[in-house]
């Protein structure tokens, strides 16, 4: 059984949304905040993002402000070969 993070949209909810390559949404870690992880949004959450752990970030699109960290290239490479793109905020 597939587990989501409290207010991460639910699956539909995400697959209805914009499509773009470079729509993610971005999760933080409770304990870390600076550790985030994105995913594309028109895909699924992998099952270790769970939401005791993690809590649902902002959604992040071309051409808008970037959370601290995130770099749109790296994270469109990282999810065509893995799904998914971790990234570590060093400043915030």
């Amino acid at each position: 059984m597939r587990m989501l993070c409290p207010r991460f949209p639910a699956e539909g909810e995400r697959r209805r949304r914009m499509r773009e390559p470079d729509a993610f949404d971005v999760l933080r870690r409770k304990q870390h905040l600076a550790l985030r992880f994105a995913v594309r949004e028109d895909r699924s959450v992998p099952s270790f993002v769970q939401g005791g752990i993690w809590n649902y970030g902002a959604p992040v699109r071309g051409g808008e402000a970037t959370p601290p960290g995130f770099r749109s290239e790296a994270a469109m490479r990282a999810t065509r070969q893995i799904r998914w793109y971790l990234l570590h905020a060093l400043d915030g």
